[in-house]
């Protein structure tokens, strides 16, 4: 049976030493995920951070497989999940996992037992993603396990799993899309191709004997069937390879290995240490691992040394790298979402009756034509290496595609401007759901929409910004921060904190009616927003290529915060009340204000932002690096250093320049590098003098800003 089935099961090197990994291939449209952990007791010192951190490692598992996989962990997590009454910081941080992620559970009986031989908690649990009750059955306490010398009772729980055997050739079968390797292709080929199809649809554009959405996808399918037959993609397998590396040396050694052991075994398979056979054997074996490990080892050091090189030289290259090891995306799908707004009628009435005069004043009034240095500029604007569009097209064949392709893209951008109307055809995108973690996941207000469009409509796009942007800016409101260069959200967020403080320091009352404004451009009325442009200066058929680019509607939401002085916290004071329309705004004692998060009063607003900060900082390093890394098992201290202060330590210290935390706060925020690089400790002083310091084991070096 075990040979039946190891080709479905994979162990999996994630987590720390605290938590075990397998994946088990199904039938089924999940896998199945096992989690094998031991969380840490309340013996040490540092318990509670020890905790916490095992939990977030959790948390990034939960992230990574849910969707594809159904999830099963269990093991003593050192909490009783049936005290209620005892709310410590370690239980109501594991309560909160298993409301986030929405696990099940069930409690069958204590089952750690005191040295005196009585049974005081329930401490072993399976925490699962399991909605079937048909598919598994709940834990249960075994009591009469005779080989049992633990102090904790086992527990067992059943599921249903459906496997089958498959073929040597299904498993090499592979349906995905490869990806073209530009830097391997043939680009002479490849231009020839494109620029001999491109010629013969120039002369049909000029004589009228094609149209403009033929024109688009014929263009669209030429560069990528040239790309494809230019590049020498090979098929993909699935076989799981025996070994990570190989070499002639490794082939000499394997060579080796198997005629000492053939020799062994004719011989009779005598395992007497006197016996020339076995020991040649033996140690034929150890050089074949040697020489497996000593390559393994050198690959791992050649990356380390081109992240070095890369991050000093190629700083994309060096961000590329990083993103090929972690930061996978995990998507589900999306619960209906409700689209049943209530706004002022009279007002959407006649914002409608506007936009239909515009849309006929606009008609008449034509635009330049694009002219082939501003799509130019529109191609070299655009970044590279992204994923496909609709049409599997990406940027890069475009740009290795040649002049000829630049003339026609040209003549069929002039061709939308002189029609004022982008197709349909190229706003076609591939829209992937990212949960952005936090809320429920069912809800489709709690992901973000990250959606691939066409890169053709990209080129439109830029060259219509270039065009309206100064027209734009001259009109935007001073205090508009979003969506603009040179400023950040911490400029809008100073005089929420000032208000805050003026509270704080007199005899006052303030209410904050905080807009929420998340996927607020995808919730807001577009209409009223090209309302807007034309208002804003732009006037001829640019309004209409913007108005044709977007579409959908629904309205935002908002909130109050009572903000309460100290001697008003005293008296019984009466809440405001708010409304918006018909609509009574909800007075809450917490709200979220662009990333900082906000209550009533300035003190718990410290508290909660570095609390939260710390736990993002923590679900973010283990999203990059992979749960339970430290100073010794990935990257050389400098290294560390600099990915700490790229990608984690912007979020770590995020609001702190407003909210000031005290020393308390900044001891259990220094906390966070140093878990990090454990005895690699260092300690990273941000935007400080002209040399940056930092303390990597006890030697210091400097860096110059």
């Amino acid at each position: 049976m075990a040979k039946s089935i190891d080709h479905l099961i994979k162990p999996l090197s994630e987590g720390s030493e605290k938590m075990q990994c397998i994946e088990i291939l199904s039938n089924s449209a999940h896998n199945l995920l096992l989690v094998s952990v031991y969380l840490p007791s309340k013996g040490s010192r540092d318990h509670v951070e020890e905790f916490l951190e095992c939990i977030d490692q959790l948390y990034e598992l939960y992230q990574k497989y849910y969707g594809t996989h159904d999830i099963i962990i269990g093991g003593d997590l050192n909490e009783d999940l049936n005290d209620t009454a005892t709310s410590s910081k370690r239980n109501r941080y594991l309560r909160n996992f298993i409301s986030e992620c929405n696990l099940s559970f069930n409690n069958a009986g204590k089952t750690f037992i005191k040295a005196s031989g009585v049974e005081c908690s329930e401490l072993d649990y399976f925490l699962h993603t399991l909605k079937d009750p048909k598919l598994y059955s709940n834990k249960t306490v075994l009591h009469s396990v005779k080989m049992n010398v633990s102090d904790h009772h086992p527990v067992q729980m059943t599921c249903v799993f459906d496997f089958a055997k498959v073929t040597q050739k299904q498993r090499k079968s592979s349906n995905v899309t490869p990806k073209i390797k530009w830097d391997k292709m043939d680009m002479d080929l490849y231009k020839a191709m494109v620029d001999t199809s491109s010629k013969v649809i120039l002369e049909k554009l000029a004589n009228n004997q094609i149209g403009l959405e033929e024109s688009i996808q014929t263009t669209c399918e030429i560069m990528a069937n040239s790309a494809i037959k230019s590049s020498n993609i090979k098929p993909s397998y699935n076989a799981k390879p025996k070994l990570k590396v190989w070499t002639p040396a490794i082939q000499v050694a394997l060579k080796e290995m198997r005629n000492s052991y053939n020799a062994w075994v004719k011989s009779g398979k005598h395992e007497d240490l006197d016996n020339v056979l076995f020991l040649e054997k033996r140690r034929t074996k150890q050089l074949f691992r040697k020489s497996v490990r000593v390559e393994i080892a050198k690959r791992r050091e050649d990356e380390k040394e081109l992240i070095m090189e890369t991050r000093t030289r190629n700083m994309k290259l060096f961000h590329r790298l990083v993103r090929n090891t972690r930061f996978k995306e995990h998507f589900r799908t999306l619960a209906t979402y409700d689209e049943n707004i209530n706004i002022d009628n009279d007002y959407h009435q006649n914002v409608e009756h506007e936009i239909h005069i515009i849309n006929q004043l606009v008609k008449g009034k034509n635009i330049p034509d694009a002219s082939r240095e501003e799509i130019s500029n529109a191609i070299k604007n655009i970044n590279k290496g992204k994923s496909a569009d609709y049409y599997g097209i990406t940027i890069e064949h475009i740009v290795n595609a040649g002049e000829i392709m630049v003339i026609l893209l040209q003549s069929i951008i002039n061709e939308i401007f002189q029609q004022g109307y982008v197709p349909d055809l190229l706003k076609i995108g591939l829209l992937t759901p990212i949960f952005k973690n936090k809320g429920s996941k069912n809800d489709a207000g709690n992901y973000r929409g990250i959606t691939v469009l066409p890169v053709v409509s990209k080129i439109i796009d830029t060259v219509l910004k270039n065009r309206t942007q100064p027209s734009v800016k001259a009109v935007q409101h001073k205090y508009q921060r979003g969506f603009t260069s040179g400023s950040g959200p911490m400029n809008s967020a100073l005089p929420v904190e000032e208000v805050y403080r003026e509270v704080h320091d007199g005899e006052t009352e303030a209410q904050i009616i905080l807009l929420d404004a998340k996927s607020a451009f995808d919730k807001v009325i577009h209409t009223h927003m090209m309302r807007r442009v034309y208002q804003a200066g732009i006037e001829d058929k640019h309004w209409s290529l913007i108005s044709s680019l977007h579409q959908n509607a629904a309205t935002p939401k908002s909130v109050a915060l009572n903000l309460l002085s100290k001697t008003h916290k005293k008296n019984n004071t009466n809440e405001c009340i708010f409304n918006i329309g018909n609509n009574v705004m909800p007075n809450v004692k917490q709200a979220l204000h662009l990333g900082i998060i906000r209550t009533t009063s300035m003190k718990e607003n410290v508290t909660l932002n570095v609390e939260e900060n710390i736990k993002k900082a923590r679900r973010s390093a283990y999203g990059l690096f992979g749960g339970g890394f430290h100073g010794h098992n990935g990257l050389d201290p400098e290294t560390l250093v600099h990915l700490f202060k790229t990608y984690i330590s912007p979020v770590l210290l995020y609001g702190m320049e407003l909210l000031l935390p005290k020393n308390s706060h900044a001891t259990s925020t220094r906390k966070i590098p140093e878990k990090i690089t454990e005895t690699a400790a260092f300690t990273s002083y941000i935007n400080t003098r002209p040399g940056g310091v930092h303390t990597i084991r006890n030697t210091t070096r400097r860096s110059a800003n």
